[in-house]
């Protein structure tokens, strides 16, 4: 994955944070575990995470 496609990728996972909220929320009222918004979270820290390594060039050379 590439830079932008990589920050794209996390920009777009934090804007739908809220609707993993209610997700949890509705897992909550009927006896679920409550996981969507850390998974979510967690997700887009790994893909801003990849961006910047390919930015940077950790591994395959990279921009810098």
């Amino acid at each position: 994955m590439g830079f932008l496609t990589g920050m794209f990728s996390a920009v777009v996972k934090v804007a739908l944070s809220p609707v993993a909220i209610v997700k949890d929320v509705a897992n909550v009222a009927i006896g679920e575990d409550a996981d969507a918004t850390k998974s979510l979270l967690g997700s887009a820290m790994d893909d801003a995470e990849d961006a910047m390594d390919d930015l940077i060039g950790e591994g395959n050379g990279g921009l810098l």
